[in-house]
């Protein structure tokens, strides 16, 4: 099947009594072994349904050239071959027989907010928030730095916000409000800690800030979390 304009394509080959899961880019560019590998880790998932959580693949074939930082430590173990033309999972037939085990609502809804925060932003400010967020801790970032960023003038980036009912001081104090809130809800972090993450100077300024945002105190938000 083909997935959307991605021109990926899987498939399953049997090989004796080995079954190969493979899957296909059929244009890739510099920065493809992302994909590849987030490929990878679905099929290994799929495999896992009837094979068990604990399962371990011993071959892998690669599309791409190198492995990159794959965090899951059970391929550590899995003869990989890079460079292939294309991806594949090698397993036991026999696994062919087993049923699927059932997802857990919990489960799906991981994967599916997993899946929804690694999707492109949809709006213009959703994607300068993405953009101007790694610059939050090195204080407040600038306006001309976001217009140097999105490659476009003040005044065209300052328009293109219009057009979301949004300035540009509103959508750096979202973004703040929106850090903090996933930052509070760490409780080893501390309040002077999380109030540097967001590039403010002091703990006092952050929260007087969060009290403008939220109408109560970062201590008592936790709490109430």
């Amino acid at each position: 099947m083909r997935i959307f304009n991605a021109q990926e394509c899987f498939w399953l080959g049997q090989r004796g009594d080995q079954v190969w899961f493979g899957q296909q880019f059929t244009q890739l560019d510099g920065d493809s072994h992302h994909a590849s590998h987030f490929s990878l880790t679905l099929m290994l998932k799929l495999i896992r349904q009837a094979a068990g959580k604990n399962w371990r693949p011993q071959e892998i074939y690669l599309q791409t050239p190198y492995l990159g930082n794959i965090r899951d430590q059970s391929l550590s173990q899995a003869r990989i071959n890079t460079t292939q033309g294309f991806s594949a999972i090698v397993f036991p037939r026999r696994l062919l027989s087993l049923p699927l085990c059932p997802v857990t609502e919990t489960d799906y809804n991981f994967d599916y907010n997993l899946l929804l925060a690694s999707a492109p932003p949809l709006s213009f400010a959703d994607s300068l928030q993405q953009v101007i967020a790694p610059f939050l801790k090195e204080r407040y970032p600038s306006v001309q730095l976001a217009a140097n960023l999105s490659q476009m003038s003040v005044r065209t980036l300052q328009r293109r916000l219009t057009e979301d009912q949004l300035t540009y001081s509103q959508l750096v104090a979202r973004l703040r409000y929106q850090k903090a809130v996933q930052l509070l809800g760490d409780s080893r972090m501390k309040i002077i800690d999380i109030a540097i993450e967001l590039g403010y100077q002091d703990a006092a300024h952050f929260t007087r800030a969060f009290k403008q945002w939220s109408g109560m105190a970062p201590q008592h938000f936790r709490r109430q979390s």
